[in-house]
């Protein structure tokens, strides 16, 4: 039994004292696996975080050049932006020394003393050329208005001077632009007064080159918009147009020959309420419509009453603002056609003194 037992105890000893040997082997390489993998393990991870890094950097550096670009186009579009605001404000600072040049340009009636030709011309291009200067997306309609409203008064002022074809363009242009702002058929009334005075200037100038029915449509027109205007501000100009245009229909009635509805024109001037209106203006209205009567009549005595009493009227007016050459410029017209219907009723001393005191007139005034 003990024999055959033996082998038994035998073989387990030697299965122990193999598993005695051999296991410290195979755990130290099992350590030696996993202290390589755990190496390996943290070398991934260390490239992963290095790489990370990198990128990190690289988006931060990415960013941060984009922050400086960014800085610098804002930089940049703040100082265009008040570049432009600045150059903006010395444009319409210009402009309004410009209008303000211009308004002061010897009109026919409501302008202010003679101004050579060469600088009527020079004021209307500089405002003009001011005017376009402007960043006009950014103009208001008030500023468009009075821009339009500048190129009427300078229609007046080219008529003035004599170039008569120039004025003309300038009122159509104005007329023109009035339409864009307001409308073709303005329903404000500041647009209605403002295309007003833009048709009648360019009445005027029609009239000037003998195209009457055109001229009388256009008058008409401007009597039609400021019919009704209720407006305090604006009533200056209402009676402005309104006086100024009857007395433009009366002359082409006259040109026509047509004395019976001139006269109706030239007493629709005179009827017109002028009162707590700038004393000058409707003076010199008044003496423009009582000359106007005057050239309406066939008979040349009837004629000279009416001259008179158009001379009557001017008389203190010019006496009172001898610098004002506007005056002179009507005197020595309403003279002449005293002289002339002196001389057409064979009273030649009358006639030739009236005829040099219109000389005189027109020489101061040209002086």
């Amino acid at each position: 039994r003990d024999l055959h037992s033996f082998p038994t105890r035998r073989s387990s000893d030697l299965l122990e004292l193999t598993h005695d040997l051999l296991s410290d082997p195979a755990s130290q390489s099992r350590a030696i696996r996993e202290h390589k993998r755990q190496d390996e393990a943290a070398r991934e991870r260390e490239a992963k975080y290095a790489h990370d890094l990198r990128k990190s950097r690289s988006i931060v550096t990415l960013f941060g050049v984009l922050l400086i670009l960014g800085a610098i186009a804002l930089f940049f579009a703040i100082r265009n932006t008040r570049e432009a605001d600045h150059e903006r404000d010395i444009a319409q600072a210009n402009y309004k020394a410009a209008v303000s040049a211009a308004k002061e340009m010897g009109l026919r009636i409501g302008g202010g003393g003679w101004i050579p030709a060469a600088s009527v011309l020079k004021d209307i291009e500089e405002a003009n050329k001011t005017y376009n200067n402007l960043p006009k997306e950014n103009l208001t309609e008030t500023e468009r208005s009075d821009h339009a409203q500048l190129l009427t008064r300078s229609a007046e002022a080219l008529y003035q001077i004599g170039h008569f074809d120039d004025g003309l363009a300038s009122a159509t242009q104005a007329s023109q632009d009035l339409a864009q702002i307001y409308g073709a058929a303005p329903k404000n009334e500041e647009g209605r007064v403002r295309q007003a005075e833009a048709l009648y200037e360019m009445g005027a100038g029609l009239l000037i080159n003998g195209q009457l029915p055109q001229a009388e449509q256009d008058l008409q027109k401007a009597l039609d918009l400021v019919s009704g205007i209720s407006k305090s501000e604006l009533q200056h100009d209402v009676a402005r147009i309104h006086v100024l245009s009857e007395l433009r229909l009366g002359e082409s009635a006259v040109q026509k020959l047509d004395y019976d509805q001139a006269r109706k024109h030239f007493d629709a001037a005179l009827a017109i309420d002028l009162h707590g209106k700038d004393q000058d203006d409707a003076l010199a209205w008044k003496a423009m419509a009582l000359e106007g009567r005057g050239l309406s009549e066939w008979d040349q005595s009837e004629a000279e009453k009416w001259y008179t009493k158009s001379d009557d009227v001017l008389r203190p007016l010019a006496a009172r603002s001898v610098s004002d050459t506007r005056w002179k410029s009507m005197e020595a017209d309403i003279n002449y056609r005293q002289g002339y219907a002196y001389l057409q009723l064979n009273q030649f001393d009358d006639a030739r003194r009236l005829f040099q005191q219109a000389a005189d007139a027109a020489q101061e005034r040209s002086e």
